[in-house]
């Protein structure tokens, strides 16, 4: 967990390579249907996030509209993950957060995602980061941590190293590839490039 800060959001952003700084938090969650039952990682996101990758990988449905007040139950889940539970587009599901005392949430499912990668499909779901924050007993300035994009995924180690030095001690810094290093090995094997948006991470140590 973070405070938000803007004297870090203005370093990041002046780091020559970095395009674009959101806010995000994540969560262990488990959704249950009548017929099946899913482990998930729920990643909540703002009024920030850049919806430019997900847009071009939207198979059905619309991305979440995040409100100036209150929260919205919208959530984009994968196609994978909807195949999985038997859910559709619009469908409304219950989510189990795991924590003590364990709490529910019953989400409407407004949009729903393939990127092709199943290590990550099978994984995330997307929602109001204002239900992580509730969950979690934060206040509006805490986050989990930034999502960084870079201007030139060539330049990521370089610009990954700008973003470290640059952060205070107790933040830490990871690019995609240190992420996914498995993902990067399958894409190695499928001699496939790849130039991504969403390739560093900030968090709290």
């Amino acid at each position: 967990m973070l405070f938000r800060s803007d004297s870090v959001l203005a370093r990041l952003n002046a780091i020559k390579g970095v395009k674009h700084v959101e806010e995000f938090a994540t969560k262990a969650g488990i959704i249950k249907t009548a017929n099946a039952i899913e482990g998930v990682v729920v990643k909540g996101i703002g009024k920030d996030f850049n919806w430019d990758y997900f847009n071009r990988h939207m198979m059905q449905g619309h991305s979440i509209v995040i409100p100036d007040t209150g929260k919205t139950n919208d959530i984009l889940i994968s196609k994978l993950t909807a195949e999985r539970l038997q859910l559709k587009l619009n469908d409304e599901v219950i989510t189990y957060f795991i924590q003590q005392p364990p709490r529910a949430r019953r989400f409407h499912i407004c949009g729903i995602y393939e990127t092709g990668l199943e290590e990550f499909d099978g994984k995330y779901i997307f929602c109001d980061l204002s239900h992580i924050r509730q969950l979690n007993d934060w206040t509006a300035d805490q986050t989990g941590g930034y999502e960084i994009a870079v201007t030139d995924f060539n330049s990521l180690e370089k610009t990954g190293d700008a973003i470290y030095e640059s952060i205070p001690p107790e933040m830490n810094s990871r690019t995609i590839k240190e992420l996914y290093p498995q993902i990067f090995d399958w894409l190695g094997l499928q001699d496939v490039n790849r130039s991504e948006e969403h390739t560093s991470e900030l968090q709290s140590q």
